[in-house]
């Protein structure tokens, strides 16, 4: 991660030559779309965000990191009230994951808007396997917990997957 949210702007590498940004005042047509560029931002940081309902209203929207202890991951986005636009725009964020226990969990947009499909088996396997793990649904020693088709599927992401 490069930059520091007191230079208003933060740039993660996804991959070589490939990276994504989040800065104030970056602008959004829709609050969908603000929406998809943090929940990427957040997936190429190994994490995952939603809109925190209670911090969301009238102008305002919140969007923190889902990990179960508590996390500093935020960004504000508001609605613009000026008459002339009706965008949404970065108001302030801190992209740091302090106290972070959270992982990465991609939308099933996120996956389908990958052109690669090494990279889609990556970030599947990287999500789903430690998901699992961490939740105890999949215990490495006795795949009878597993349905047969999910075992197949991480078995062939990990055939895929360079890593």
């Amino acid at each position: 991660m490069s930059g520091t949210p007191d230079s208003g702007r933060v740039t993660v590498k996804q991959s070589p030559g490939r990276s994504i940004s989040l800065c104030i005042g970056m602008r959004f047509a829709t609050r969908q779309d603000a929406t998809l560029h943090i929940k990427d931002f957040a997936l190429v940081q190994g994490k995952q965000i939603l809109l925190n309902l209670k911090l969301t209203g009238g102008t305002a929207n919140v969007y923190v990191c889902s990990s179960k202890t508590k996390c500093s991951f935020e960004v504000r986005v508001l609605r613009s009230k000026s008459t002339l636009a009706s965008d949404y725009f970065v108001s302030s964020f801190r992209a740091e994951h302090n106290g972070c226990s959270g992982f990465a969990k991609a939308t099933a947009i996120q996956i389908a808007s990958m052109s690669n499909i090494k990279l889609k088996a990556r970030v599947l396997t990287a999500a789903c396997y430690p998901n699992m793990l961490a939740q105890n649904k999949l215990n490495p020693f006795s795949a009878s917990s597993v349905s047969p088709v999910l075992l197949v599927f991480i078995l062939i992401c990990f055939a895929i997957s360079p890593y």
